[in-house]
């Protein structure tokens, strides 16, 4: 019998991962000027940095309340806040952003215990679901399984020819699990086996690994425990009761439907759960301004493809500026090269989109279609 403080123990756990994910991240919320920003509307932009700093802190005030005693105003003051401060910039609709503002969203406008547990479970079922599907293609193998799995983390650079197809259990494995986690005989074995994946992210991230991206180590550890949670007593109850709040008919619209339309180009990668998937697209900046060459000189990069042989990776700039990457959509590269422009009044510069995997493609974005 599902009780009010099993909903009570999930909003705890994503706020406290909330919390420490944007501790992690401070540069993305109070970010001023040392990455373009993306507004949704012109009236997010232009934000004075007192305005930023104590959204992103009023925010942490709530989580932190949220995380010690969850009570519904102070979950629905701090989910309109972050919709707020989330649409004075793109680059913040991180994945593991998005899920947890849904996540907060169920506990505000879902009111039935076992209607709230199911939204969290789709939810859940459609992140797995969607980061399966969209591994299942050649720059998966390229990008993640040779070049950073492989290469980047095992140290193996002889690979034998079965070894490419190889890469293709990873996301089969995934889609396994997830499959036996819809079903209540066999949801408990395929919840350990995705618990075993997070965990071995982790190690393949960690210190024991390459150390890189630490951003995720706060999510991958969120969703475990959000597993042992939300499965591993409960059985995924697929009946009509379940579906009839129209916020749960939000979350099939937005995580089991939308993401279908990525496949045209309709829908953000992000918000389709396109996590470790290979293919991303990559903005470099071809610049001779000598300003913007001296700011921004440790995110140069060689590349045989640009002009002078090199570019300003903005995957670096955005890392450093803001302790993760920028939005990979054209539309957010596009106005990162706006900003850049006006920035340096930089009338040398050419943008680039790099789409990797084992025949990269470059395009440049041209000047008319910026403004």
């Amino acid at each position: 019998m599902l009780q009010a403080r099993f909903s009570n123990n999930i909003i705890r756990m994503v706020s406290f991962a909330m919390l420490i994910t944007q501790l992690c991240t401070y540069k993305l919320w109070i970010n001023h000027e040392a990455f373009p920003a993306m507004p949704v509307w012109e009236i997010f932009g232009g934000w004075p940095a007192w305005l930023q700093s104590a959204l992103f802190f009023s925010s942490l005030f709530c989580m932190l309340l949220t995380a010690v005693k969850p009570v519904k105003y102070i979950v629905s003051f701090l989910l309109v806040l972050q919709i707020v401060i989330c649409l004075a910039d793109q680059n913040r609709w991180q994945p593991w952003q998005y899920q947890y503002l849904f996540m907060l969203g169920v506990y505000v406008f879902t009111h039935n215990i076992a209607q709230r547990l199911w939204g969290w479970q789709f939810i859940m079922l459609s992140t797995y679901f969607f980061s399966a599907l969209w591994k299942m293609q050649p720059a998966f193998i390229h990008d993640v399984w040779l070049n950073f799995i492989l290469k980047g983390w095992l140290h193996i650079y002889e690979i034998p020819a079965w070894a490419f197809r190889a890469g293709y259990v990873l996301p089969l494995a995934e889609m396994g699990a997830l499959l036996l986690l819809c079903f209540a005989r066999t949801r408990r074995l395929g919840m350990w086996g995705l618990i075993g994946m997070h965990l071995l992210v982790l190690l393949m991230m960690g210190p024991l690994g390459m150390w890189v991206n630490y951003v995720l180590w706060p999510w991958n550890i969120a969703m475990i425990f959000l597993l042992l949670f939300l499965f591993y007593k409960y059985p995924v109850e697929w009946t009509r009761q379940q579906v009839r709040p129209i916020y749960n008919v939000l979350i099939i619209v937005c995580w089991g439907l939308l993401p279908w339309l990525l496949i045209v180009n309709k829908w953000d990668r992000y918000l389709s759960s396109v996590l470790f998937s290979g293919g991303a697209p990559y903005l470099y900046i071809s610049t001779s301004n000598p300003v913007a060459m001296r700011e921004l000189k440790p995110y140069f990069q060689l590349h045989c493809q640009m002009p002078n042989g090199r570019a300003i990776s903005t995957f670096h700039w955005a890392a450093n500026a803001m302790h993760t990457i920028p939005y990979p959509e054209r539309r957010n590269f596009k106005n990162i090269a706006r900003g850049f422009i006006k920035k340096y009044d930089d009338s040398t510069a050419r943008f680039f989109i790099l789409t990797t995997g084992f025949q990269p493609a470059l395009e440049e974005i041209k000047r008319d279609e910026l403004w």
